[in-house]
């Protein structure tokens, strides 16, 4: 019985919180298992930039990393290893995911 960490590693746990984040955000990577690679073959597409924040949603982004078809779930990481959100949906310009605010990171941490 092995921990899945001991098999494929371990990344932090990050949140974002406030306007001072975009620095980081467009230095971000997506990290996943896109669906036009071989089964199980990792990628990552970064750094992403052009990162913005919905305004009527702050727990919202839209970013150009390049992604496709079973990206979503992927980790969306910054240059230190540090996941601070999740890819959800692609688009033909922009593709989007969730950030985690220091509540939606305690949730995940449990």
């Amino acid at each position: 019985g092995k921990y899945i960490g001991d098999v494929v590693g371990f990344a932090g746990l990050g949140a974002i919180d406030g306007i001072g984040f975009i620095d980081k955000l467009n230095l971000a990577a997506v990290t996943g298992y896109p669906g036009d690679r071989d089964f199980g073959e990792m990628w990552t597409s970064g750094p992403c930039r052009d990162f913005f924040v919905y305004p009527e949603n702050a727990n919202v982004v839209a970013h150009k990393c390049d992604t496709y078809s079973g990206n979503s779930g992927s980790a969306i990481m910054d240059p230190d290893g540090i996941v601070f959100g999740v890819h959800t949906d692609g688009g033909t310009e922009w593709n989007f995911g969730n950030i985690f605010t220091p509540v939606r990171a305690e949730r995940v941490a449990r």
